[in-house]
């Protein structure tokens, strides 16, 4: 005689069947929601203020060898590379970042002003001390100067700031130390960058 169980087994077996029949198969023409996810038009914001003080670190990697701790070391205003007069929200960020960075290893930096009588950049870039380097030193008395310049480039997701950092040596105007980066020019980075006004300190 036959148990009730294997009774009761072929209906459900006959209801699983005819459900599994109902579900349609896949549609090929259907959007995949990997595949037809738009594509960016900007890239993402990097970690400006990680990115910037990592280069610090590089820059004095040869520079702390011939400085000391708690000397004064001056940092001027980040300025466009392709307008040496112009700075941006992004060149004073960066400079504010680089004291600082300075600060914690143990030295003592000052924001100046970036003018023609102290700092000016030559035609290739260059920066140069215009006045008596001694001078310089004298009324600061520092025994270093951070400058840097930023450029962007590049347009979409492929936009960058490219960044420049280096220290000269107040007494002579000799570079010991430099380093150079760059970051995607994201929302947050791009605010930054727009609009230029006269690169002078805050």
């Amino acid at each position: 005689m036959p148990t009730p169980t294997r009774f009761c087994l072929v209906p459900l077996l006959a209801v699983a069947f005819a459900l599994t029949a109902c579900v349609p198969g896949p549609d090929k023409h259907a959007p995949s929601f990997f595949t037809d996810l738009p594509e960016p038009t900007e890239p993402h914001d990097d970690n400006i203020i990680r990115a910037t003080e990592l280069a610090v670190d590089q820059m004095m990697t040869t520079a702390r060898e011939l400085l000391e701790r708690e000397d004064r070391i001056l940092v001027a205003t980040f300025v466009d590379a392709n307008a040496f007069q112009l700075t941006s929200n992004f060149g004073r960020f960066s400079r504010d970042v680089v004291e600082g960075r300075l600060a914690s290893m143990g030295f003592r930096p000052r924001v100046i002003t970036l003018r023609r009588d102290t700092i000016s950049v030559t035609p290739e870039g260059e920066f140069v001390l215009t006045r008596d380097p001694a001078r310089i030193a004298g009324q600061h008395e520092a025994e270093a100067i951070v400058v840097g310049r930023y450029n962007v480039a590049g347009s979409g997701v492929n936009k960058t700031v490219y960044c420049h950092l280096r220290i000269l040596r107040a007494a002579d105007g000799a570079v010991i130390g430099s380093h150079d980066y760059d970051l995607p020019v994201g929302p947050r980075t791009a605010s930054l960058l727009r609009g230029g006004t006269e690169a002078r300190a805050d």
